[in-house]
Formats: structure tokens, sequence, C-alpha cells
């Protein structure tokens, strides 16, 4: 059974069709990647499931049920962690204490229980540094734990962006152009972890990503929009192979995504 399914979802933004009639599935485990030219709706897409943006028509499901009614902030705690294309980290806290944030998302210890750190709140914050703990192992960012983000690299804050959405030990990870800036060593190295997460942790994970060597190296299915509809879905070597991807996204990069 999928554990994320999108059936007919179109969105209209003032007369502007964003998404019309898109429809996918993701398995448990699998690396899913949205491709497609700027406009095309992938991002889109990803509001939609992180309930920013809401659709005019279609379902989306996780996990079987329907998610269209769940505000922004539930969504966390239904199991989907997401990363954005701009780093959206704290420059002045620590590695740790921005990880540690994203697993406060789902702590639910309100305003009086924190002013009196009560139990719950306590057991909450021990939960919070272990999955914090477990992630700096994981991307291997123990060198940087206490040190404030604002000092890092690019590279670095890019990938303790990616640890704060692990630390909510999600179900379903949305990675929204993670590869964004980087360099070439810096993207491999985040290849090499994504790589990790979906088949050491077994984590369903949806990818928006321009950088198509990433891309087709990592992902196992690939769906391709152009102006809010789905031109193609299949394996990677596939939709290399499919004309109108080769002609309006490929293009000149087909040759190096290929090899």
């Amino acid at each position: 059974m999928a554990i994320l399914e999108i059936d007919h979802l179109s969105v209209n933004f003032d007369g502007i069709q964003a998404l019309q009639d898109v429809s996918l599935a993701v398995e448990p485990g699998q690396l899913f990647a949205l491709v497609g030219p700027n406009g095309a709706g992938k991002t889109t897409v990803f509001n939609c499931l992180s309930r920013i943006c809401r659709q005019d028509s279609g379902e989306i499901r996780f996990k079987g049920n329907e998610i269209s009614r769940l505000a922004p902030h539930e969504v966390p705690g239904a199991g989907i962690g997401r990363t954005f294309q701009n780093i959206e980290l704290i420059a002045g806290l620590t590695t740790l204490e921005n990880i540690m944030l994203g697993r406060h998302l789902t702590t639910p210890t309100g305003l009086l229980g924190s002013l009196l750190f009560t139990r719950g709140v306590r057991r909450a914050e021990t939960e919070a540094r272990r999955a914090a703990e477990e992630v700096i192992d994981l991307l291997e960012l123990e060198a940087f734990r206490d040190l404030q983000v604002g000092t890092l690299s690019y590279g670095i804050r890019k990938r303790i962006e990616l640890g704060r959405a692990l630390a909510l030990e999600p179900e379903l990870l949305l990675l929204d152009e993670p590869a964004a800036g980087m360099n070439v060593e810096e993207t491999e190295e985040l290849a090499w972890y994504v790589g990790e997460i979906c088949s050491g942790l077994g984590m369903a994970t949806v990818l928006i990503e321009h950088d198509m060597r990433f891309v087709m190296d990592l992902s196992d299915r690939v769906c391709v929009l152009d102006h809010g509809q789905v031109v193609t879905t299949g394996r990677p070597d596939e939709v290399q192979q499919h004309p109108d991807v080769i002609a309006a996204y490929l293009g000149g990069n087909h040759a190096a995504a290929t090899g």
C-alpha cells in the first residue's frame, strides 16, 4: 500500500492553473522525485502536502487518511517532515539546538508546563535531545554540535536543516531542492546522506531538485511536471528516454545526467 497517494489534484491561483489533475503515489521506503522547469508546479505540490496551500479539487491521502483538513502546524505531528529551498535555521543557536527545534514542533507541552518545567516537559526535552543526538551521529555533525550555525559553511547548514526535519522521525520526508547552491563536492556528500536515509532508515522521501545527476542517481521513480500537469512518471531510465522530457527539461544536460 502506498504511504502517499495524490489523486487528481488541481490548484488555481487567480485564474492561473498551478496544478491540473495531478496524480501520483509513493511507496514506503521509496525515493520519489518531482522534476520540471520553474513554474511547473513542483513546490505547489509540496505546499499542498504541508497544507500551506489548499487544493481546489482532488485528494491527498497519507497512510490511507485524507489530510486536507489538517492545519499546517498539525502536519509534522502526522509524520511528514520538510526542508525548504531557502535555509530556515536560527543563526544564533547551535547545531544541536536547531535540530532539537524540529523535535519541539511535535511536543504539546503548553505555556504553563514550559514555565513550570513539569515532568512532562522534562520528559519531552530528554526525548528531543535523544532524537537530535541520533541525527547528529547519522549526518556526521559531531564536530559542529556546539557551534552556532551562523558560523558554518553553506553545505553544513543545509545538512543541519535536513537533520532538523529528521528529528521529527517522520514517515515521509519532503526535500525541496536540497542541493540548491551547493558545489559539486557538497552535492555528492548530501546525495550520500540522502541515500543512507532512504536505504538505511527505510524512509519514504519526495524530492524536488534541478540537479539531474542527483535525481537520476538516487531516485526510484521520477515524475515530470510541466505547467501543472504530469508529463510522465516512471523509473529514471524510462524518464530519461521520454522524448518530451529530453526536449523540454533535460535538453543539453541530458548527456551529463546519463553519463
